[in-house]
């Protein structure tokens, strides 16, 4: 629980400052378009496929038909959107090896919350694989504009907030692990998903749940299917339990409308035996209807829908209209629209709740949840590696910290405020910090510059969360950024190393001579290079077990095409950890491999312990 306060506490900040952005900054004028819908207008993001589920484009306004309660409405904002075909990866190791250097951007697609549900009443290999697949192929077909989330309903430990980085996308979701069922109020938390997407406005958002859903009571969803497909339609449950769970619901969908979000199901248990029209299945139906989505169920293969559900709202149209109706608060109005073309498949939500429809869940339910929207007014990049071993058990950790500032309206001098945080997986605050930069443009006109902060940090073997912040005091703009380290346990593995330091070899100044000196080369977080860069690679490897055995150093340089640009074996002889350790190193041999994005991966292996494996993406231009 300590490590679920700090995360929401930590959050405040970041999900204060996004909205702060969104109200202070210019739209930018790139896809998805950004216009303003106030409070009075209802908003629609509308699919329009084909008998083949193939996005039907190029509509206009007056090809849409608009009805609330059966009365038609005036469009008063009409956009189409149409994101670019998921990114073919011309490289496995694109998609797999994570960024070292981690950053705060959001690129201006869709947001797409992976929720990974881990009860299962039987623990069946089948559905978590089932599970782990699907995710793993929305990560996999995700549009280069797209940033992605992975949280789970139970353990939240494996969460990884909303990123770029796919490899980090898949790193979480192979933390998942079926667990026995648990009393989970799942509408509780799609309902606080929702309110933390709420905060990003103007975009669109997309939670897929992968999961059995949970069993709710069939009366209460006949009513919500009544409520939601048939105008003026009435529902009367007799149980005060039965009200609850309705009212929920409908929380759920006025909160999802107002946000903006639409809730894909899939259900990973496939042809299981249980009723089509079960609860849990009909939960599953209700939900994704009712927020414009689908549900996938009774598929073996529920991966291979994943293409059409992406594919299908990556081209889509934003509609606003005002309703001519007179407002009555709390209840459902009814959305149907159509547009003038044949054998054509519409897909929006069924409508939405005015005001409060009776008792609604409180957001924060799960402070765990918010985590996930990192603050993006300020860019920042982290760097964090293991810099060795300390006999007192606590290890230098090297933190670079950079924080980019756009030249446009910048002060003569102005004041940088970096502040970290880094905690264990319980929570526990482990070292923490704050600089106070002072920086002025310098000479050249790039649009950008770089301020930055670095650090040594002592902590004990284990994984930690790195929670970075940064303000500019003139310009009030904040940015936020959740990243991770692991310390290596150097004192028990037979084999160990260091993270990769990759810079340039000779001295420093100021505080990043701290840095210089930890392995005899000054770090930097570049990872594009030109071909005449003296860069060198280091890292520093140890053995716990005595005697030292040999160890064999693979280095190989891979392409943009999953070939090897490179590829060298050194052997360092026992006496070479003769003071306990061996450094490695590398000069990169950029001029030799041309240009392009390449993989640097470096293997080092001994006989009577596990190998060890550290990777830097780069680019050469």
């Amino acid at each position: 629980m300590n490590r679920l306060r700090w995360m929401f506490v930590a959050s405040l900040a970041g999900l204060g400052a996004a909205v702060t952005a969104a109200q202070q900054q210019p739209p930018p004028q790139t896809t998805p378009p950004q216009f303003r819908v106030t409070t009075d207008l209802v908003l629609l993001d509308v699919s329009v496929l084909d008998n083949k589920r193939q996005p039907i484009k190029g509509l206009k306004a007056e090809d849409f038909t608009i009805l609330e309660d059966g009365i038609a409405q005036s469009i008063a904002t009409f956009s189409e959107v149409n994101l670019p075909d998921a990114e073919v990866l011309p490289a496995k190791w694109m998609g797999r090896a994570p960024q070292d250097v981690q950053v705060n951007s959001m690129p201006d697609g869709r947001m797409v919350l992976i929720y990974m549900d881990e009860r299962q009443v039987n623990a069946s290999p089948f559905a978590t694989k089932s599970a782990m697949d699907a995710a793993h192929a929305v990560i996999d077909h995700l549009s280069p504009k797209d940033v992605a989330s992975v949280a789970f309903v139970l353990d939240h430990q494996g969460a990884q907030e909303f990123t770029t980085d796919r490899a980090r996308l898949h790193a979480a979701v192979d933390t998942y692990a079926a667990s026995p069922p648990a009393a989970i109020g799942l509408v509780n938390t799609l309902n606080d998903l929702s309110r933390l997407l709420a905060a990003i406005p103007e975009r669109r958002k997309v939670i897929i749940y992968i999961g059995a859903g949970q069993n709710y009571d069939i009366e209460v969803l006949a009513g919500l299917e009544k409520m939601t497909t048939q105008t003026d339609a009435s529902v009367n449950l007799s149980r005060m339990e039965q009200r609850n769970q309705y009212d929920n619901m409908m929380s759920l969908f006025r909160v999802a409308s107002r946000a903006n979000v639409s809730i894909y199901t899939i259900d990973p248990n496939g042809l299981d035996g249980s009723s089509p029209s079960s609860g849990p299945k009909e939960f599953l139906r209700i939900i994704a209807n009712s927020t414009g989505a689908r549900a996938v169920i009774g598929n073996n293969s529920p991966a291979s829908e994943v293409t059409k559900i992406l594919g299908e709202n990556a081209s889509y149209y934003l509609i606003a209209f005002r309703s001519s109706n007179s407002r009555n608060e709390g209840r459902f109005r009814r959305i149907e629209v159509t547009v003038n073309r044949p054998k054509v498949d519409v897909r929006t939500r069924r409508g939405y709740v005015e005001g409060r429809p009776g008792p609604t869940t409180a957001a924060g339910v799960n402070p765990a949840l918010g985590r996930l929207i990192p603050a993006t007014q300020l860019p920042l990049a982290l760097w964090a590696a293991p810099a060795g071993a300390d006999p007192s058990g606590l290890h230098p950790v090297a933190l670079m910290m950079n924080v980019e500032l756009a030249r446009a309206g910048a002060p003569r001098s102005e004041r940088v405020a970096v502040i970290y945080s880094i905690v264990d997986r319980s929570g526990k605050e482990h070292a923490s910090g704050r600089q106070e930069l002072t920086v002025s443009p310098p000479a050249g006109t790039s649009e950008t510059y770089v301020a930055s902060a670095y650090a040594v940090v002592k902590l004990a073997p284990g994984k930690y969360d790195i929670r970075l912040s940064a303000q500019s005091i003139e310009r009030n703009r904040r940015g936020g950024l959740l990243g991770d380290v692991v310390v290596p346990d150097f004192a028990k593995d037979g084999l160990s190393a260091s993270g990769v330091f990759v810079g340039e070899a000779g001295g420093a100044s100021g505080r990043r001579e701290e840095l210089a000196t930890l392995l005899s080369v000054i770090p930097t977080t570049d990872r594009t290079f030109a071909a005449t860069d003296p860069i060198t690679a280091v890292l520093r490897l140890y053995q716990a077990k005595q005697p030292a055995a040999p160890v064999t150093m693979k280095v190989t340089v891979i392409d943009g095409n999953d070939k090897p640009a490179f590829e060298k074996v050194d052997r360092l002889a026992p006496d070479a950890f003769a003071q306990g350790s061996a450094d490695y190193r590398l000069a990169l041999p950029l001029a030799k491999i041309g240009s392009g994005q390449f993989l640097l991966r470096l293997e080092a292996s001994r006989s009577g312990a596990p190998a060890v494996k550290r990777e830097v993406r780069f680019a050469i231009k």
